[in-house]
């Protein structure tokens, strides 16, 4: 099976942080009844063949066919376990995208999956819904919020059923609901033309641009007593949201599973520093860990970790939950993940999974 236009194509996207950060997104290329698909917490801007686990089309498809358990956690455990097995060149320590399945639907060769902050702006926006279909029309899906991995395919099978029953022709471009986007092509030059027209079309929505320029600040001594590895940072973006717990509100809330996976599902909001050990020692006892993202009124962006690569992707994925924020403002404004949705991100083994490895050393 030749992989090149796939690896190019991963790399050429998994590289530019405008579509990818930390181990999100992923990507497949399918042949013959075989599906290569990237492996759950690889990066894409670095992907080889040694990145990809081959696996069995008409196998993940038949796992839509399959009663699984109602149970989140035994559900999840069961349909992992099938995944191993419609592997063809399973890999030591390598598990499948927790997306194969909703992969394997596709009946396009090369699909990419990514999470751009322009896209984001709409699927995170209380009218998104509504600009989608008032932009792209019938040309594309939107799935609304759904669990992912097997809920999500299961949900999406009948959903492509329907268009395409209805609209005569196949499923090319689906936007998921505080999640991201598919598309599919018969080549990777088609998908690129379809990223295009998509971003320009969003871009030109836009009101009002993210402030991407945002500074390194000191550390305070209330914080670097806290953890040796901290980031520090501010712009103009992050000072508006941090003036009021009211408009903290609006951002405080995850809005994607990535800000879950990195970030952590809570979020620490300090407006007094001299407080702010006995916050994270109230902050501990609820969540049973250290908080991974701190804002500071007046002051700016701290994000902690086990090491620094861990507080620096915390810092990415942060940011890009602000840009988010102010795009979604061109789309009704910002609209975040419900209670349980999160719940079930931060609980899910798949994505501590996925986490484990992308933060990896």
């Amino acid at each position: 099976m030749q992989l090149d236009k796939l690896i190019d194509m991963s790399q050429k996207y998994g590289s530019n942080k405008n579509y990818v950060l930390a181990g999100g997104g992923n990507t497949s290329f399918k042949e013959k009844g075989i599906i290569a698909v990237k492996a759950s917490g690889t990066s894409l801007g670095t992907i080889d063949e040694t990145g990809f686990v081959l696996m069995d089309v008409n196998k993940l498809k038949n796992m839509l066919n399959n009663t699984y358990p109602q149970d989140d956690t035994e559900r999840e455990a069961a349909v992992i376990l099938d995944m191993n097995r419609a592997c063809i060149n399973k890999q030591e320590n390598k598990r499948p995208s927790v997306e194969c399945i909703l992969h394997a639907l596709f009946k396009q060769a090369y699909v990419l999956h990514v999470h751009p902050a322009l896209v984001n702006g709409m699927t995170c926006g209380v009218q998104g819904k509504e600009y989608c279909n008032e932009l792209f029309g019938d040309r594309v899906v939107w799935i609304p919020l759904t669990k992912p991995g097997y809920i999500l395919s299961k949900y999406c099978e009948e959903t492509f059923k329907d268009y395409e029953l209805k609209h005569k022709q196949e499923v090319d471009i689906v936007f998921l609901a505080n999640h991201g986007l598919f598309v599919a092509g018969e080549t990777t030059e088609e998908i690129d033309t379809k990223i295009t027209n998509i971003m320009e079309t969003l871009a030109s929505c836009i009101k009002k641009e993210p402030d991407f320029n945002y500074t390194e600040i000191t550390i305070p001594q209330e914080i670097k007593e806290i953890s040796p590895f901290v980031t520090a940072s501010v712009n103009k973006d992050l000072l508006f949201y941090s003036k009021d717990k009211k408009t903290m509100g609006l951002i405080k809330q995850p809005f994607t599973p990535d800000h879950i996976v990195y970030c952590k599902k809570e979020i620490l909001y300090n407006e007094d520093l001299k407080i702010i050990k006995k916050e994270i020692e109230d902050y501990q006892k609820e969540n049973g860990y250290q908080p991974r993202v701190i804002v500071v009124k007046d002051e700016g962006l701290f994000t902690l970790g086990e090491s620094l690569k861990v507080a620096e992707i915390a810092k990415e994925l942060f940011w890009d939950a602000i840009s988010i924020a102010v795009y979604s403002e061109s789309f009704g404004g910002p609209l975040g993940l419900s209670e349980e949705f999160s719940e079930f991100i931060k609980n899910w083994e798949i994505e501590s999974y996925r986490a484990k490895k992308s933060l990896k050393d």
